[in-house]
């Protein structure tokens, strides 16, 4: 094994730790939800982003209070990226738009977290968090992070 730093080693058993008790509460929710598919949307914690966001809203899977325009940005040729203005952040949230649905309404229970030119982007409401964009494509971690924290707080589990 490679040398490695004490405080680096104690960092990354830390991180391990907290994955496998994520890993855990993933596993007995998987069970509760076998156990009766109508508890999915009490069961698991989700991130829709882009076609995601599609899926979950009121025309298909009902679980998301959001209507939204499937392309609703443009087509293929109309993609962009765009700073957001994410709730809670001095700092701007960069945004890939690929074929993006546009978020046309929202319930009132339904919380805006980022929004681009005064149209919400992020969204969350209880289990779910909802993206018009792919925060996977950008370096940025913070919309991650905070699912992982709506994981942590639905769950209870502390990482």
């Amino acid at each position: 094994m490679p040398w490695v730093r004490l405080s680096t080693w104690r960092d990354m058993r830390a991180r391990e730790e907290r994955v496998e008790a994520l890993l855990e509460q993933w596993d007995s929710n998987v069970a509760a939800a076998r156990s009766d598919p109508c508890k999915f949307s009490s069961a698991f914690e989700v991130l829709g982003t882009c076609a995601g966001m599609i899926l979950l809203d009121r025309a298909h899977l009902g679980l998301v209070d959001v209507a939204v325009e499937r392309n609703g940005y443009g087509r293929q040729v109309a993609s962009f990226e765009a700073d957001l203005a994410l709730a809670g952040s001095e700092e701007p949230l960069r945004g890939v738009f690929i074929r993006a649905p546009r978020v046309l309404e929202h319930g009132p229970d339904v919380e805006v977290l980022a929004e681009h030119d005064g149209e919400p982007v992020l969204l969350r409401e209880g289990r779910f968090l909802v993206a018009s964009f792919h925060p996977e494509l950008t370096g940025d971690t913070r919309v991650h992070e905070r699912f992982l924290d709506l994981v942590r707080e639905e769950s209870g589990v502390r990482a």
